[in-house]
C-alpha cells in the first residue's frame, strides 16, 4: 500500500522510480524461477481515500496507475490497514502474506477503521504488516501500535533508496517463511 497523501508530495519521483524498479525485479525474479513462483504482488494507493488492490502482473500493468497518480489529500492510514488487511484475507490463500505500508506515518484521514480496529485485526492471524518508512517522524500515530508480529522501519524520508533497500530485505529475511533462498 502505497501513500499518496500530500506529505508524500516532495517525494513523488523518488517514490514513483523506485516502486517501478523494485516491482521489476520481483517480477523478473519470480518469472526467472524454476519450477515458476506462485507468488504474487499486489499493489494499493492511498491518501484520504483507499484506492483498489490490483495484482502485478507485468510491470507495464504498474507504470500508467503509478503515473497517473496524483499526491495530494490527507492519510487515511488506518483504512489502508484495514483495507490491506481484509483484502489479503479475501485472496484466500495458503502460505505467508504479507502487509507492506509505505508511508511517512501520519494519520489523519481515516473514516472506515479506527486505532482499535487495527489492533485487533493485528492480534488475530491476520497477515504479518511491515510498515516501510514509517516513523520518518516522531510523532508517527503508527508508533502507538504494539507490535503485534510487526516491524516498523523508522528511516529518513531524505533516504529513498534506504527504503527500496528495507523492502528488500523484508523479502530476503522471510525466506524461510516463504521456501526461497533468495529475493533481489
Amino acid at each position: 500500500m502505497l501513500d499518496v497523501s500530500k506529505s508524500m508530495s516532495p517525494h513523488e519521483v523518488q517514490v514513483k522510480k523506485g516502486l517501478l524498479e523494485h516491482f521489476k525485479k520481483l517480477i523478473q525474479y519470480r518469472e526467472n524461477q524454476s519450477p515458476p513462483s506462485t507468488g504474487s504482488f499486489h499493489l494499493g494507493f492511498f491518501n484520504e481515500l483507499v484506492y483498489p488492490i490490483e495484482e502485478i502482473k507485468k510491470i507495464n500493468s504498474l507504470e500508467l496507475p503509478l503515473q497517473s497518480i496524483e499526491f495530494n489529500g490527507q492519510t487515511a492510514l488506518y483504512d489502508a490497514m484495514g483495507k490491506g488487511i481484509d483484502y489479503l484475507k479475501s485472496l484466500n490463500r495458503k502460505g505467508t502474506m504479507l502487509l507492506i505500508i509505505f508511508t511517512d506515518g501520519h494519520e489523519n484521514g481515516s473514516k472506515e477503521y479506527s486505532e482499535n480496529q487495527i489492533n485487533t485485526m493485528l492480534l488475530s492471524d491476520s497477515p504479518k504488516a511491515y510498515l516501510v518508512g514509517a516513523g520518518w517522524n516522531v510523532d508517527c500515530d503508527i508508533q502507538k501500535f504494539p507490535v503485534y508480529g510487526m516491524i516498523i522501519h523508522q528511516t529518513k524520508s531524505v533516504n529513498m533508496k534506504e527504503i527500496f533497500a528495507l523492502m528488500s530485505e523484508i523479502y530476503k529475511n522471510l525466506g524461510n517463511y516463504l521456501n526461497v533462498t533468495h529475493y533481489p
